[in-house]
């Protein structure tokens, strides 16, 4: 798989684990599970739920997009770097994604 190949699928995957960290945040935060440890996204949560999601939607849409840019447009170098940085994203938002899964099966 090519350099290209691997900015459009680590971008794919961020945005998803992104979504799904918005959505399972909502619900822990709803149903009184956890608390958001990120002093930005409680404070936009305090504002609105519904603007919470909202805006965790439009960062996944615009990882993509900025990355599909990144795909199109910029020179080897900065694909280099760019690729890198996804895959530290990634390896962040999997352990979210486990940290997820793991107070979704204590509750169910």
């Amino acid at each position: 798989m090519n350099k290209k190949s691997w900015i459009i699928l680590l971008s794919v995957l961020v945005a998803f684990l992104n979504l799904f960290d918005g959505v399972a945040t909502f619900i822990g935060l709803e149903n009184h599970y956890i608390d958001e440890s990120n002093p930005f996204m409680k404070f936009i949560f305090t504002v609105s739920p519904v603007l919470f999601v909202c805006f965790k939607t439009v960062l996944s849409l615009l990882i993509f997009y900025v990355s599909f840019l990144i795909y199109k447009h910029s020179n080897s170098s900065f694909q280099d770097f760019y690729l890198f940085t996804l895959v530290g994203v990634s390896c962040l938002y999997i352990g979210i994604f486990g940290l997820h899964v793991f107070w979704i099966s204590s509750f169910a």
